[in-house]
């Protein structure tokens, strides 16, 4: 949430749309709880879960470079 928030504020100021990597984020984040309680069962969910959540920011920090 620490590089989400800002980067979702800044993408709105400048008007562009980040609801693509935003709703990805936002799966990532909700597969990721999940994923951790679950625990040694499925040991490369939550790694994808949050790597899925971190390649969105990724994208949205690039949507912002000109």
């Amino acid at each position: 949430l620490l590089c989400f928030a800002p980067l979702v504020l800044i993408a709105g100021d400048k008007g562009i749309n980040v609801d693509l990597p935003a709703l990805a984020y936002l799966i990532g984040r909700l597969v990721h709880f999940p994923a951790q309680v679950i625990g040694p069962h499925l040991p490369m969910l939550r790694t994808a879960a949050f790597a899925v959540s971190w390649a969105s920011c990724i994208a949205m920090g690039a949507m912002l470079i000109p």
